[in-house]
């Protein structure tokens, strides 16, 4: 809106008195009241009055709730079974495996430990490259001169064409 516009502060205050989803625009909840616009409006609407912000603060969240609800059900989504001690786990942000010890104080967070594993012995000897076996393809000698086959072994069938 304020690249498309000739005058950036009208594009502000259009934007400050549309009302958002609660029913409410930015001005109202800053100020209490709406704003004098190029649109008619009754001088009473104009007088300020404070908004009830329990109201508001109960309707985002029931917006919130109902989108996260949307997108849960779009997705398929659902709550993953809770971990139990002994887990084996893979913990992302240190790339490692881990193992669940307990369950922490926080939501959906747990104590765990890394398990270590068997450092690699290494040898001098560097191992010989693996080979894949090579297959040969035979063509039958049931073929007539002339016959072309593709790389895999298929006959080409030419189109037949009206010779005329």
């Amino acid at each position: 809106m304020l690249r498309k516009s000739k005058d950036p502060y009208a594009a502000l205050h259009l934007y400050r008195v549309t009302p958002l989803r609660n029913g409410l625009s930015p001005s109202e909840l800053l100020m209490g009241r709406k704003f004098k616009t190029k649109l008619p409006i009754l001088p009473s609407n104009l007088n300020p009055k404070t908004p009830n912000h329990s109201m508001i603060l109960e309707k985002e969240t029931y917006m919130k709730q109902q989108q996260r609800d949307n997108y849960n059900q779009r997705h398929t989504a659902r709550e993953a079974p809770p971990l139990q001690t002994g887990d084996n786990v893979f913990i992302k942000d240190m790339a490692k495996q881990g193992q669940v010890v307990a369950k922490h104080h926080n939501p959906r967070s747990y104590m765990t430990t890394t398990v270590q594993q068997e450092p690699a012995t290494t040898t001098t000897q560097q191992p010989a490259p693996r080979s894949l076996p090579t297959t040969t393809h035979t063509t039958p000698t049931t073929d007539t001169p002339g016959t072309l086959r593709t790389k895999s072994g298929r006959v080409i069938n030419k189109p037949q064409r009206l010779d005329l």
